[in-house]
């Protein structure tokens, strides 16, 4: 969406791409006009008021990530436009597995090297 925001799709692709795209000519608009990157409130917010103003009747879930000046963020944004703002995240197919691990796995202060096989 940006050079430091990255968005994961979930449900319905063709609902999903079409809000990602929307929101990613937003997004480049807003960096146009005031000259700098930007924010991943930006983002969060223009994704969410999308959502919420149709009401769940757009099949897009999304997982929203980004580093920022204020630091890293990740958050979970639902088809009503409701969101999470968590330390991980996981949705749709799967997402129960996925949550089990991270639940029973995660800790402050991880890196990648921590998960060497």
């Amino acid at each position: 969406m940006a050079p430091d925001i990255y968005c994961c799709e979930a449900r319905t692709a063709t609902d999903t791409e079409a809000v990602t795209n929307m929101v990613n000519s937003q997004l480049q608009l807003h960096r146009y006009h005031i000259g700098r990157e930007s924010r991943d409130v930006t983002a969060l917010t223009l994704l969410k008021s999308h959502l919420f103003k149709y009401q769940g009747h757009v099949q897009a879930a999304l997982v929203l990530g980004e580093v920022d000046v204020t630091g890293p963020h990740l958050h979970t944004i639902y088809p009503h436009g409701s969101i999470d703002t968590l330390p991980f995240a996981t949705m749709c197919f799967g997402s129960l597995a996925a949550m089990a691990v991270f639940e029973s796995k995660y800790r402050e202060g991880l890196t990648v090297s921590s998960f060497a096989i």
